[in-house]
């Protein structure tokens, strides 16, 4: 049996409290398949949940909305609401996350996976 893919979550943004929500990830989640089931781990309030995979598609960071990258990317800490500003500020979000091959242009590809939590 294939181990079950997780997906981390450090912040605890608005988003994962809608039924269907997407989440930008590295070009390698593209082999994750539509309907596949999938747990997330929200670390800020120490959750785990499983969800559906509904879509996945590569996309370039710059061909994101920025009504799409706010939403994705805001989120409320001890600091207050954190919003995303601008595709740029966006990729500074994004390679927060990463220790190696950081994101260097709004042009490059990511994978967008939109999830559906089971109730």
């Amino acid at each position: 049996m294939t181990e079950i893919k997780k997906i981390f979550f450090k912040h605890h943004y608005f988003k994962l409290d809608s039924l269907v929500f997407p989440t930008v990830r590295g070009k390698s989640w593209i082999n994750v398949q539509t309907d596949d089931t999938v747990l997330v781990i929200d670390k800020k309030l120490n959750l785990e949940y499983e969800v559906v995979v509904l879509e996945n598609r590569l996309m370039q960071i710059e061909d994101l909305s920025y009504a799409f990258i706010r939403w994705d990317g805001t989120y409320a800490d001890e600091l207050g609401i954190h919003v995303i500003k601008d595709h740029h500020d966006f990729v500074d979000l994004l390679n927060s996350f990463r220790r190696f091959n950081k994101i260097k242009s709004i042009e490059e590809e990511v994978c967008v996976l939109w999830l559906l939590k089971e109730k």
